[in-house]
């Protein structure tokens, strides 16, 4: 808008070379956020539905309960095999070991909404908050450093799945771009975000705004429904999570 027009011509007045996204994050959605005639799944293949979100957190929920019941059996699972599980799962993750062949990461969920939404408008159950303002720099930090400024472990790109949301898509859509761009493989967003989530009453639907300036919104109501698993895990699965 007008205030990183502004910004940038004084950067350029500074002797920097700077562009600027005409229409802002906006501009980089694509996709309409509800759901289309291919299950609402987005042409980037980055996105997944409130359903398969559910269902992904569910498998790696559940998953873990059962890998640590082996671990206090004495380490070995119904076929006599050994298994063992880590303790370090930092907040907001699930083991994913039953998820994807092979696959033995931890299932990372980060809110990249501001505190100001977080504390009007509800919070997302087993996520970890990290505003998208953060990340472009925080992506570049080394692991220490991740842990010391955001207090949880940073992603391990070629093993944990990252689920980026925020409360209609736009911003962690954005986050997952640039997840994806310093090679993390298994990066998603939440296509319309927290307001088409309509599974908990205590997180609210509403419209995007910029805290401290103009009126706040009103939360809209929603009526709350029930999860098509059935559709969620046939999306992971073409998204080669199962």
């Amino acid at each position: 808008g007008d205030d990183i027009q502004q910004l940038a011509s004084f950067t350029c007045d500074l002797g920097y070379r700077c562009v600027f996204l005409k229409g802002g994050i906006r501009a980089l959605e694509a996709e309409p956020s509800g759901y289309g005639d291919n299950g609402g799944e987005a042409s980037d293949g980055i996105g997944l539905s409130r359903d398969a979100i559910w269902a992904l957190m569910y498998l790696c929920k559940t998953s873990e309960l059962r890998t640590c019941k082996r671990n206090e059996d004495g380490g070995r699972g119904d076929d006599g095999t050994s298994s063992s599980v880590s303790s370090d799962n930092g907040a907001g993750s699930s083991k994913a070991g039953g998820v994807g062949s092979g696959f033995a990461g931890e299932c990372r969920v980060f809110d990249v909404r501001r505190h100001d939404e977080l504390a009007l408008f509800g919070t997302f159950e087993g996520a970890t908050h990290l505003s998208a303002s953060l990340l472009p720099h925080g992506l570049h930090l080394t692991g220490e450093e991740w842990r010391k400024k955001f207090r949880c472990p940073k992603p391990s790109p070629a093993e944990d799945i990252v689920l980026l949301l925020c409360n209609d898509g736009t911003r962690a859509h954005w986050i997952a771009r640039l997840f994806r761009d310093l090679g993390y493989e298994r990066v998603f967003y939440a296509r319309g975000g927290t307001n088409a989530w309509h599974l908990d009453a205590t997180v609210w639907h509403y419209s995007s705004y910029q805290w401290g300036k103009g009126h706040v919104p009103d939360p809209q109501p929603f009526a709350l429904e029930e999860v098509n698993f059935e559709r969620g895990s046939a999306e992971l699965a073409r998204a080669g999570l199962l």
